[in-house]
Order: C-alpha cells, then structure tokens, then sequence
C-alpha cells in the first residue's frame, strides 16, 4: 500500500517514477557489495545459554491456552 501511495505522490507532482535498467541495478549491487567488504561486518552479540532451570513446561501460562 506505501508503494502505491508514493507512486500517486510522484504521478501528483507530474513526475513518473524512476525504473531502474538491469545493468543500474547491477551495479548497485556492486556498490553495495564493495561498501559491505570494506567496513568490517558487524559483531553478532553471543547467545546467551538458555536457562536449563527453565523446562518447556515453565512457559507464562498467559501464552498458552489452558490445558484442561
């Protein structure tokens, strides 16, 4: 629905909207891919061990229907 809605903006304002050619499409990806290869890729944040306390039957109650 947002897409649409920016395509009457453009059409509104008598401008039509940009198509992008295989080959420029192409080449953003290039862009892209060259930018993500020279910043250092983000650190994932380690997992934190899952509570073994903490069986499948301890889930909030209030997530769950009742088992009766």
């Amino acid at each position: 629905m947002k897409k649409t809605r920016r395509r009457d903006d453009l059409q509104r304002l008598g401008e039509k909207p940009a198509e992008i050619t295989p080959a420029e499409e192409l080449q953003e990806a290039a862009d892209l891919l060259s930018q993500q290869e020279a910043e250092p890729p983000p650190r994932e944040r380690p997992q934190p061990p899952s509570d073994p306390s903490l069986s499948a039957d301890e889930v909030d109650p209030g997530l769950m229907d009742p088992a009766d």
